[in-house]
C-alpha cells in the first residue's frame, strides 16, 4: 500500500489547527479587533463567535464539490457505499449503503457523534478515504472507503454490502 503524505490530503478538520490559525491571523491583524489585545481575550473571541462553524461549512461545502466530482453520470447520483476498517475502540468492521447529497450528510452519516479530527483522501476516480481520529481511535487507525454506486450497484442493494464485509 502506498504511504500517505500530507500533500496527499484533499480536505481535513483538525480544530485544534483551526484555532491556532485564527490565533495566529487575529494577533497578525490587531487592526481587525483592537479590543483583542490579550491571548485569554483572543481564545475568548474565538470560543464565542462563529468562526469554528464558518470555517466547518466551509469544509463541508468543499466537500459537497468534491463528492460531486466523484459523482460521475454513469454513477447513481448521492448514492454511496462505505466500508469501514477498525471502528471506535473495539476496531469493528462494516459496510452500508448511504444517500448524501452533501458533505454535511455524509459526515453526519459516517463520524461519530463525537469530537473528531480527520483528513480526507482522493482514492480513485470514483472514491475517497477518510482517515478519522477521536477519542476512541486516538492514533487515526479508523478508515471509512466511500465510493460512489453505479445503478447497478444500486439495483443490487444489500447484497453488495454482504459482498463487501465478505472479502
Amino acid at each position: 500500500m502506498k504511504k500517505l503524505r500530507e500533500k496527499d490530503v484533499v480536505l481535513y478538520w483538525d480544530i485544534l489547527k483551526e484555532i491556532n490559525d485564527e490565533k495566529e491571523y487575529l494577533k497578525e491583524n490587531p487592526e481587525e479587533h483592537p479590543e483583542l489585545n490579550t491571548d485569554e481575550k483572543i481564545m475568548d473571541y474565538i470560543y464565542n463567535s462563529d468562526i469554528l462553524d464558518f470555517r466547518f461549512e466551509e469544509l463541508t461545502s468543499n466537500l459537497t464539490e468534491f463528492m460531486k466530482k466523484h459523482n460521475q453520470p454513469n454513477y447513481y447520483k448521492n448514492m454511496w457505499v462505505v466500508s469501514v476498517n477498525n471502528f471506535g475502540w473495539r476496531n469493528l468492521s462494516g459496510a452500508k449503503i448511504i444517500c448524501a447529497e452533501s458533505g454535511e450528510d455524509l459526515l453526519r452519516q459516517l463520524l461519530p457523534k463525537t469530537e473528531c479530527t480527520f483528513y480526507i483522501y482522493k482514492n480513485n476516480r470514483n472514491s475517497f478515504k477518510i482517515q478519522n481520529f477521536h477519542h476512541d481511535s486516538p492514533t487515526g487507525n479508523e478508515w471509512y472507503y466511500v465510493k460512489a454506486m453505479t445503478i447497478p450497484e444500486v439495483n443490487k442493494g444489500e447484497d453488495l454490502v454482504y459482498e463487501m464485509m465478505e472479502n
